[in-house]
């Protein structure tokens, strides 16, 4: 059996349908996935083990296509937990997405969304450098927790709440 230069973990979504998991998972599972080596159909974890988890992986792919406007101009927190996670990212031109991995300077591959494209990128990966870059980028991704990013949001609930006392 041919060795893949790379794992390709999906997860589950612990809120699909009942009708998704009993049915229409086997049968994509059939269809698209059995007897392909490489690729892992993952249970739902919680936060704290898909940051555990996300740390022995090499590459994020937040390749979800946007199916209506909204889905453009938000982010999935798939691509939040990959950049805290310390992984680069592969993602399509999605406008919401590109835009937050050029704020933060995180290090990202843009493929359409084709098999060709995809395949393009992945076999122009070296390992060395994405470990490099996966440095590089957990740093970053310190920069994106709730503490952090609250304390603008705190310090205004403060100031309006002092401000209510004085009154």
């Amino acid at each position: 059996m041919k060795k893949n230069k790379y794992n390709l973990v999906f997860f589950s979504n612990s809120n699909s349908s009942t009708l998704f998991k009993k049915v229409l998972k086997k049968k994509y599972h059939s269809i698209h996935l059995q007897h392909r080596n490489g690729i892992v159909i993952h249970a739902p974890m919680s936060q704290k083990e898909i940051h555990h988890f996300l740390s022995t992986c090499e590459l994020g792919m937040a390749v979800d296509v946007p199916i209506n406007r909204n889905r453009e101009l938000a982010l999935t927190n798939k691509i939040i937990a990959f950049a805290q996670a310390g992984l680069p990212v592969l993602t399509y031109p999605v406008h919401a997405q590109l835009s937050f991995l050029k704020e933060y300077d995180f290090c990202f591959y843009v493929s359409e969304n084709n098999q060709s494209s995809i395949s393009n990128v992945l076999q122009m990966l070296d390992r060395t450098e994405l470990q490099t870059q996966r440095i590089m980028q957990f740093e970053k991704g310190k920069q994106l927790n709730w503490k952090l990013l609250s304390a603008p949001l705190s310090a205004c609930w403060e100031l309006n709440s002092k401000s209510k006392r004085v009154k």
